[in-house]
């Protein structure tokens, strides 16, 4: 997504894999179902027109979904947009190449929010990432690495101010928003606010199955099963075993999940 809103590469250079992928490994692909619900005992899933898919084996790679700013005037407002997504990336090229966009504020400082400010440099636009914490970063590396990206950052005009939250958006008569209030009392002009304040696992299906979770994540053991025998979760729905401290985690990567 990156390459993407930073004109790098076409929607074609980000498919995974050819259409004709599918067949050839014979894989039925479906498109535009939703499945509502898991039936444990009789191994079939429900899509939402009550089509039944019977299963042997079921793996649940249902990721997760953004989390949304919660402050004063978050949900009335326009031009909030998360950093998630396709679709939120064309989103945000979009307001870039329709509306007036001069000052965008990115609010977190993990590794998403950071390169959604890179990826936005070329665009000549005056950005500011917004992290609640001392550091950005702070869960990848340490303090004084992450004083040194911050640092690099600063080379590209991307303005880090750090231990802020948000306490309220202000939007004009349109109901777009026009600036930020901080929790320090701080007017920033925003034209554009892009959030990456991580995700939530979508775990809907797992819980009405009554499936084990966990820290909002569904439990698997080294095998990547569920608590039903027949059921597998892999990805950003799964809580996972932590290689290096023997904990169970859910990683919310890409590389771990292809791993999975």
């Amino acid at each position: 997504m990156v390459d993407w809103i930073a004109q790098e590469k076409t929607a074609t250079d980000l498919q995974l894999h050819p259409e004709d992928f599918f067949t050839e490994q014979n894989i039925q692909l479906i498109r535009g179902v939703r499945i509502t619900a898991i039936n444990t005992e009789q191994h079939h899933i429900t899509t939402d027109d009550g089509t039944l898919y019977h299963y042997t084996k079921l793996l649940l790679a249902t990721g997760a979904s953004a989390r949304p700013l919660i402050c004063k005037g978050s949900k009335e407002s326009k031009g909030i947009i998360p950093f998630y997504t396709l679709s939120d990336t064309q989103t945000i090229k979009d307001c870039i190449d329709q509306r007036t966009i001069n000052n965008i504020v990115v609010i977190g400082g993990g590794i998403s929010g950071i390169e959604c400010a890179d990826a936005l440099k070329n665009f000549g636009k005056k950005i500011t990432i917004l992290e609640r914490g001392p550091s950005i970063l702070s869960k990848q590396v340490p303090q004084h690495c992450a004083e040194y990206i911050q640092h690099v950052l600063k080379t590209y005009h991307i303005d880090v101010q750090l231990n802020t939250t948000v306490d309220e958006i202000i939007s004009n008569n349109d109901g777009w928003v026009t600036a930020i209030i901080l929790n320090n009392g701080t007017r920033i002009t925003a034209d554009l606010v892009i959030t990456a304040l991580g995700s939530t696992a979508n775990t809907d299906l797992a819980h009405h199955a009554q499936l084990a979770l966990n820290n909002g994540a569904i439990v698997t053991n080294t095998f990547l099963q569920t608590s039903h025998p027949d059921i597998f979760a892999a990805g950003d729905c799964a809580l996972v075993n932590n290689l290096e401290n023997n904990r169970p985690i859910r990683t919310a990567l890409w590389p771990d999940a292809v791993a999975q």
